[in-house]
């Protein structure tokens, strides 16, 4: 360090020269006085743009990894559609093939199907004669017993007409029931009122009246008919009849013990046999109920009534 004054050299931090005493101005201190405060140099400022972009970049950087994990969630629900396609073309696959298996078993085993199917159809359709109601085909079988004199349509007739014989008599819904037959002589032989069916015998000796079909019983098998209450019944459209009519025991009805219940007041005859050759066994005007019993080869008449067997 030099004196300003005398110029000599000193010790570094002397306060005063050692040769002529003069004071020494430490050169730090006379550089730091002569600095112009104007001249301090600032120090450059750091912009909050440039101290938040850290933020920014984190920011960025979030955004960046939820948009690739959108991206891979939505390739992951694509490839799960696709696969869950894929398993139902799979599957309906293979059903489909096990239907076209099972179909061509099935036409294996039943080859003949078509004709089969046509035989079945065939069967359903019923033949001309099948399709005719009962009662228009047993009309059609007595039509061919007037020919052959085994039945007799309703009208009146002379003797000779009429073979002798048991007949059955019939009722048809729309006609009277009246039957008689007289002798040569004009008197009449056995009349009667039927209320639906009933046996008569034809003696063949004078004129002949009928409101109902007579039907010879020998023809009944040709007929296909157990006796004149099948014909009645199959005639006018009825089953399980048990009302009035005119019955033969063992024929149109079962031997045994019965209940006759009246309908009003009632009638019930029990005889040897058919209209025009029988005699009364027993008989009975009644209301309420009677109770009988009726044999093999008896006739049994009932009129508004109807019979039960106990």
């Amino acid at each position: 360090m030099f004196c300003s004054k005398c110029g000599a050299e000193n010790r570094e931090g002397a306060m005063f020269c050692d040769k002529c005493g003069n004071k020494i101005k430490n050169e730090s201190q006379k550089n730091m006085t002569s600095l112009d405060p104007t001249k301090i140099i600032e120090q450059p400022q750091i912009s909050q743009t440039t101290l938040q972009e850290p933020t920014n970049i984190q920011s960025t950087s979030t955004n960046n990894i939820i948009e690739t994990n959108k991206q891979t969630n939505s390739k992951n629900s694509i490839i799960i559609v696709i696969i869950v396609i894929a398993s139902i073309f799979i599957v309906m696959l293979i059903c489909l093939c096990l239907t076209l298996l099972n179909q061509n078993s099935v036409s294996k085993s039943t080859p003949n199907n078509t004709e089969i199917t046509n035989e079945n159809e065939q069967k359903l359709q019923p033949s001309e004669e099948e399709s005719k109601s009962e009662s228009q085909v047993l009309q059609n079988k007595i039509s061919e017993l007037y020919k052959e004199n085994l039945a007799f349509s309703p009208g009146n007739y002379v003797q000779g007409d009429i073979p002798a014989g048991e007949y059955a008599f019939v009722k048809q819904s729309s006609r009277s029931s009246y039957y008689c037959e007289d002798d040569a002589a004009g008197e009449i032989i056995d009349n009667e009122n039927f209320d639906s069916f009933g046996y008569v015998k034809v003696h063949a000796a004078g004129n002949l009246e009928t409101n109902g079909i007579l039907i010879n019983v020998d023809a009944f098998e040709k007929l296909g008919v157990s006796g004149a209450k099948d014909i009645y019944q199959k005639l006018n459209d009825k089953t399980e009849w048990n009302q009035a009519g005119y019955y033969k025991v063992g024929v149109d009805i079962e031997p045994g013990n019965y209940i006759v219940e009246s309908m009003g007041r009632g009638y019930y005859a029990i005889l040897t046999g058919p209209v025009g050759s029988n005699d009364i066994i027993d008989n009975d005007n009644f209301n309420g109920k009677a109770t009988i019993s009726i044999s093999e080869g008896q006739y049994l008449t009932i009129s508004r009534s109807s019979i039960t067997k106990q």
